[in-house]
């Protein structure tokens, strides 16, 4: 959509917005707002009522396709999951709707935990710890409050008992096989691309899906991909897990 109104009629804007965040439960620390502009690089003004030009009724009807794919700040939730194998873990959860970021880490016990971040109006706590179980990558729900510990606990019963609930107290350190297959890739882990795509896209290379793969791309996303498979890769540092904005 971006690309699109860039292309035909106006420029855009992309702003990073960094909010102060005390706790860890109010969701990630930053989105990107999209903000559209003339060519002359006045703003186009986004009105609910009056008339609207040609272009403010497209730029209008993109906005609404933006909002209604994105997710309100306070509808992020994060989640913390110990598994298995981290590997197996992000492939897993890149299939359930309304995931809209992982992050392979380890705790200081070097326990493999996955961070998720999730859109709780379409997934509930529940729902995400039944959906791990259910794909046997769940070790331990690692919880931060009484509500999300008896969750927890209701979603295990009947499961075998080494499946856990415990209390998440500790600090997260970056996995480097944080999406393995798309850091393995040759020319993937050059492209700047959102959170959500790069959950996808490493999930259908580590399934062998590359022409799938490259489908989530935008047309832009997709030239620079070709671009770096005929680049001097010695010295690109890769993107994968940075925020689109700033990798771009």
């Amino acid at each position: 959509i971006v690309e699109a109104a860039e292309s035909h009629f106006v420029t855009v804007g992309s702003v990073v917005e960094r909010p102060v965040r005390k706790h860890l439960e109010m969701g990630p620390t930053e989105y990107t707002r999209i903000k559209f502009y003339h060519h002359n690089g006045s703003p186009i003004p986004i009105s609910d009522t009056g008339d609207l030009s040609r272009i403010g009724e497209m730029v209008h009807r993109m906005m609404n396709a933006i909002n209604a794919s994105a997710c309100q700040p306070m509808n992020v939730v994060m989640q913390f999951l110990a598994v298995y194998t981290l590997v197996s873990a992000e492939v897993e959860l890149a299939t359930l709707d309304g995931i809209l970021q992982t992050r392979a880490g380890h705790i200081e016990d070097h326990q493999n935990v996955v961070t998720v971040t999730y859109d709780r109006r379409r997934i509930s706590f529940s729902s995400l710890v039944r959906r791990a179980l259910e794909s046997g990558i769940l070790k331990a729900v690692l919880y931060r409050n009484t509500e999300e510990r008896i969750a927890a606990q209701m979603e295990i019963q009947g499961h075998p008992s080494y499946i856990r609930v415990a209390k998440f107290d500790g600090s997260i350190v970056p996995a480097v096989d944080s999406k393995l297959a798309l850091r393995r890739s040759m020319s993937f882990r050059f492209v700047p691309m959102t959170s959500l795509q790069a959950m996808k896209v490493n999930r259908l290379v580590h399934l062998g899906a590359v022409h799938e793969a490259v489908r989530l791309l935008s047309p832009r996303q997709g030239k620079i991909m070709m671009k770096m498979m005929k680049t001097d890769q010695s010295k690109c540092p890769d993107v994968v897990d940075s925020h689109i904005v700033d990798s771009w």
